[in-house]
């Protein structure tokens, strides 16, 4: 008889170890709800329709996916905050999967849609698209963090005629993944970075990605770096990414980086094509290589090393 207690009590352990799956809104009406209900461990899973949430995942290891995919699956900001939040230390285990992202505001702050500090999640396959900032990251601000961010598109954030750096991503304090990826048609109107900024960024790897349509513009004497921004000590890996079409008055959309800041990225093998300058003439401040693998900087540089080019 004593057997089959220790046995029924180890079996109820294990039953109650098992992760839950909640579902939304069949479980909990909001996914917010849903979070707040959850365990480490736990399951969230998003019926398709459009949620009118800003969520924060309160440093929880869940997954919270959708079940039809990010073209049905919709999280409305409703352009009051942010749209979701993760600064309690999540780790790679919370996991944002399968979603549009829309309408967040940053207002005078970072990470329009997603805000990322001090924590390390996962962010795959979603559609980060029309958000805005104030100050850096209207897409996606990823500040002190090795978070995984891969196979997103990350489109159409902006600046709403403020200032703004790095309208599609910023990289800040990390050494984040940043990894297969499409950057398009971001726009700052009065910064730098139209696709992406890296400012103290550690050692991130930008791999893969696809680095399109973005542009900088309205600062004096020259907005730089249509594509990606580099600058304050900034030793990022930036390997095999397809960069073409961005636009800058200075830095075009290749990358672009400070003189004086001491950045010293690690380039190989990327592909650009079709970059242009706004204004041209300003040879005398810049150098351009016209190759594949070329990277932009300013004359007083050291050449910065590739680990692999494509001539």
């Amino acid at each position: 008889m004593k057997y089959f207690s220790v046995l029924f009590l180890l079996l109820s352990a294990t039953v109650a170890s098992i992760a839950a799956t909640i579902q939304v809104p069949a479980d909990q009406p909001t996914i917010q709800a849903a979070i707040d209900a959850a365990k480490s461990g736990d399951r969230v899973v998003v019926a398709p329709g459009t949620y009118f949430e800003n969520i924060n995942f309160e440093g929880k290891a869940i997954r919270v996916i959708s079940s039809g995919g990010r073209k049905v699956t919709i999280i409305g900001g409703s352009h009051a905050n942010r749209v979701v939040t993760f600064d309690s230390g999540e780790g790679p285990k919370s996991v944002l999967e399968g979603f549009t992202i829309q309408h967040g505001n940053a207002s005078n702050y970072e990470g329009g849609g997603i805000y990322i500090s001090e924590a390390s999640p996962t962010i795959i396959g979603n559609l980060i698209t029309n958000n805005t900032a104030c100050a850096d990251g209207a897409g996606t601000a990823v500040r002190f963090s090795s978070a995984v961010v891969k196979n997103n598109t990350i489109s159409n954030n902006s600046g709403p005629g403020c200032d703004l750096t790095g309208a599609g991503m910023l990289i800040g304090g990390a050494s984040a993944q940043i990894i297969g990826n499409v950057i398009e048609n971001n726009i700052t109107i009065s910064g730098n970075g139209g696709g992406i900024e890296v400012n103290a960024a550690g050692t991130p790897t930008l791999e893969n990605n696809i680095i399109t349509g973005n542009s900088a513009s309205g600062l004096s004497p020259a907005s730089e770096g249509g594509g990606i921004y580099i600058i304050n000590d900034s030793n990022a890996l930036i390997l095999q990414n397809l960069i073409y079409n961005n636009t800058a008055p200075q830095g075009s959309g290749d990358l672009f980086r400070r003189a004086l800041q001491q950045s010293r990225p690690s380039v190989g093998q990327q592909h650009h094509r079709g970059d242009r300058f706004l204004t041209p003439g300003l040879g005398r401040v810049r150098r351009r290589f016209r190759r594949p693998g070329a990277v932009l900087q300013q004359p007083d540089d050291r050449p910065q090393r590739r680990q692999c080019c494509v001539l």
